[in-house]
């Protein structure tokens, strides 16, 4: 294993990578820390380095546990503090811009250019709650797709979902013509042993299906998989107090209330409610909430799924 660590671009900041195996066959980039307060992402990321026997890797494996540093060591939720920008949301980056898009630059050009595939660990913020699921690339080449779907099933989660977006390290990547996928797992709050453990085991499921680990690691799903094609992030129009009447992994009706904003009277100034049946993947548990922020994210469900 080689350790180094990755100078930022017109800064004085560096960031850790971990590179393993003999690099005779295809190269996998795995990212953590995007956002700094995600910590079972990060956790599981650090593990799995200790996890996996470098003599059966297939390839190579670049891992950066902690792509945001600043977010990391101050706690912050969702963004670089030096400049307030969500790091996910600056890709491709600029070497001459801010700090967040200095290290959005810096990856893409150092490590993404020597990868075929990405992983891109994520969990529950500070502020939120998710259930174990799976995004993958949407907005590329169908070929792409189909190999970032292919990484996706792969997981043992019941849900994954087609990204629409076209921002993120992962959709940049596989814009790139990298299959990548963004896995959901834990968070800021939930990082017992467990859910590292099936952190660290989901990974060794993708490694194993794109031929950089043996195929004796693919084990098969424990659980029927539901393939979300059309997500939904109903905003706050107001800020106010939230209370959310749902849980991450519950499934509702069309129109059922997902939750509800009030003032500090108790009035009620919003009312978030389905547009059709689904699975909530993650939501806000946090008491206050903020105009123009995220209340809950869900996934609607394709006809056949309904009935």
């Amino acid at each position: 294993m080689i350790t180094y660590q990755l100078h930022i671009k017109h800064s004085n900041t560096k960031i850790d990578v971990f590179e393993m195996g003999n690099g005779n066959g295809k190269t996998c980039l795995i990212t953590a820390g995007i956002h700094g307060a995600e910590e079972t992402s990060i956790v599981a990321a650090l593990e799995l380095i200790n996890s996996i026997d470098e003599n059966e890797i297939i390839g190579k494996i670049i891992l950066v546990p902690i792509c945001n540093p600043y977010g990391f060591y101050t706690f912050s939720k969702q963004v670089v503090p030096e400049d307030q920008k969500n790091l996910n949301r600056v890709f491709p980056g600029n070497m001459n811009g801010t700090i967040s898009e200095k290290i959005a630059y810096t990856l893409e050009h150092e490590l993404v250019s020597l990868s075929d595939y990405h992983i891109d660990l994520h969990g529950a913020d500070v502020h939120e709650e998710v259930m174990p699921f799976v995004y993958y690339a949407g907005k590329t080449t169908e070929e792409v797709i189909d190999l970032s779907r292919i990484m996706a099933s792969s997981l043992d989660v019941s849900v994954i979902v087609q990204s629409t977006a076209t921002t993120g390290a992962y959709n940049y990547s596989a814009f790139l013509g990298k299959p990548s996928i963004l896995v959901e797992r834990g968070g800021a709050t939930r990082k017992s042993q467990d859910v590292i453990s099936q952190y660290k085991q989901d990974l060794i499921r993708v490694l194993a299906t794109i031929g950089i680990l043996p195929k004796k690691y693919k084990i098969e799903r424990q659980y029927p998989l539901i393939d979300i094609k059309d997500a939904r992030y109903p905003l706050a129009n107001f800020s106010g107090f939230w209370f959310p009447k749902k849980s991450p992994g519950e499934i509702f009706e069309n129109g059922e209330t997902l939750g509800v904003i009030q003032d500090i009277h108790k009035n009620t100034l919003q009312t978030v409610v389905s547009e059709g049946k689904g699975i909530i993947l993650y939501q806000v548990h946090t008491f206050g909430i903020s105009a123009g922020s995220e209340t809950v994210a869900y996934g609607l469900f394709h006809p056949e799924e309904i009935a």
